[in-house]
């Protein structure tokens, strides 16, 4: 009986992280239709919060992993300039000023997901125990699917995904190589540490 509830409990909290995900990525692109801002939808994270839920509620390792390949290092930074801004008053890399800035609180309430979204997605994932190797893969023929589309309906002064100049106060020289070289090696090195998670290492 004890082991039932406890399987019903874990199911509970899969759940919930799955729809609260889809909940957030589908407000994400709501409101920046309803802010006049439709381009915006082409943002990373969005669609990967949205197929992270959808993956978390379907038990498709595949698509879990190679979501968190993509958003989990990133993200990782964004919450640290978070942290940084709150203890100094000031934003470290350049990230997260503009949440501090007067706007919308839907806007500022679906951006508190870069905070959350790691820890929730770790916890589904040791619940529902990845099996996948591949993921990466995934990972990257999504970034790059997304680059292509970005450059071919965007325009440089919106800057979706970084894809025209660094979103962070530091540029590189030959930035749209240099975009696929760190990107990928996000995906490869995110990939890497998640197959050595003990917890989850024999799942892999």
């Amino acid at each position: 009986m004890k082991k039932r509830k406890g399987i019903k409990k874990r199911e509970m909290v899969v759940l919930a992280i799955g729809v609260i995900f889809i909940v957030f990525g589908v407000a994400a692109l709501i409101n920046t239709i309803i802010q006049g801002n439709p381009t915006q939808i082409l943002w990373i994270c969005y669609s990967s919060l949205i197929l992270l839920g959808i993956g978390i509620l379907m038990r498709n390792s595949l698509l879990v992993v190679s979501q968190l390949n993509i958003i989990t290092i990133p993200l990782l930074i964004w919450t640290a300039d978070f942290i940084f801004f709150i203890i100094n008053k000031q934003s470290f890399f350049g990230i997260v000023n503009y949440f501090f800035m007067p706007g919308p609180i839907l806007s500022k309430i679906i951006t508190t997901q870069h905070l959350f979204t790691i820890p929730l997605a770790l916890i589904a994932v040791y619940i529902i125990k990845v099996k996948t190797k591949y993921a990466w893969i995934v990972s990257l023929a999504q970034v790059s699917f997304l680059f292509l589309i970005t450059i071919m309906l965007t325009a440089p002064v919106n800057n979706i995904n970084c894809v025209y100049s660094s979103c962070v106060n530091f540029n590189f020289k030959h930035h749209q190589v240099m975009w696929f070289v760190i990107t990928f090696t996000i995906i490869c090195c995110t990939n890497l540490v998640l197959s050595q998670i003990k917890a989850l290492k024999n799942k892999f």
